[in-house]
């Protein structure tokens, strides 16, 4: 394998409209980069997808193109892509008309994310039913321990949304992001398992209270 020389960075800020057209691709763009935050091969990111290799190659080559991939590593005739950042800056002159709505801007993420759910959960409940049974017995206390693991091998990725309201400053707010994305950072280097599949984990944060249904 021949290697480039190429640093990623934390941050990369978008620089013309193409870019930015290619980063709010709701199909190709944010979450095909997300595949390559890593060096991957296209082949790679169309098995994961589950999408033709000729299709994938094509969008990894407009994103190659115009900037926002790069060619880390050559295996024979194959190149290995990684993205130039870890997370991109869109400034707002250079978002897409129907975008300038911050709401609509971010409607395509959070409905796939919505689909995703949904779909995660009916299929959890499709393949099985859990059985939680209670004891107070203290020598009993194994069995229990058991069971709750028994419990965590028959829910496995089960979708779970957690809101948790918190009245902070802008430091702590800032501080808080960090330390949710790190936590995600610190899995993402886990060693391959058999028994691993691809999931999806959203951070959002936002100044203000959840109100659930506001217009």
């Amino acid at each position: 394998m021949t290697e480039t020389r190429f640093e990623q960075v934390d941050r990369y800020d978008v620089e013309n409209a193409e870019q930015a057209k290619l980063v709010y691709d709701p199909e190709y763009g944010i979450r095909l980069l997300g595949f390559f935050i890593e060096p991957r091969l296209a082949s790679e990111a169309a098995k994961r997808l589950g999408e033709p290799a000729n299709r994938i190659a094509y969008h990894v080559g407009k994103l190659a193109n115009a900037g926002l991939l790069k060619v880390v590593a050559t295996k024979g005739k194959r190149s290995l892509y990684q993205t130039v950042a870890r997370e991109f800056m869109v400034p707002k002159m250079l978002l897409p008309m129907h975008l300038l709505d911050t709401g609509k801007a971010i409607e395509p993420m959070l409905r796939g994310l919505l689909e995703g759910m949904t779909n995660s959960n009916a299929a959890a409940r499709d393949a099985q039913g859990v059985v939680v049974r209670l004891t107070s017995d203290d020598h009993d206390r194994e069995r229990a321990e058991h069971l709750v693991e028994d419990v965590k091998q028959k829910t496995d990725f089960v979708a779970q949304l957690v809101i948790a309201p918190l009245k902070v400053t802008p430091e702590r707010f800032r501080e808080v992001q960090a330390a949710l994305a790190a936590v995600i950072e610190q899995f993402r280097a886990q060693p391959d398992d058999e028994r691993a599949q691809d999931c999806t984990f959203g951070l959002i944060s936002f100044r203000g209270r959840f109100r659930p249904g506001s217009q």
